[in-house]
């Protein structure tokens, strides 16, 4: 997964730990667009825990939720990011 290496190369003494939010933000959608729903919660909820309106971080964790398939969660995580941002689709 190159990208995925890309985006860590950012950041070189630690790629995740030293990341900013955007950086969390776009390897959660990367590891959504993978299959790597694990991944992708860890890093939509660091991106979220820095910066709590980021609503992309939100999108990213209810389309994960989604492929896991809990609905529930998914549905919680869209209506957060859509009070954050209404236009997020």
């Amino acid at each position: 997964m190159p990208v995925i290496r890309l985006v860590q190369a950012a950041s070189p003494r630690n790629p995740v730990r030293n990341a900013g939010w955007t950086t969390y933000g776009n390897l959660a959608a990367v590891y959504v667009k993978t299959g790597e729903y694990d991944k992708a919660i860890e890093r939509a909820r660091r991106a979220i825990e820095i910066y709590p309106l980021y609503g992309d971080a939100y999108l990213s964790l209810s389309r994960t939720y989604a492929g896991k398939g809990m609905s529930g969660e998914s549905r919680r995580a869209y209506e957060a990011a859509r009070r954050i941002d209404p236009t997020l689709k």
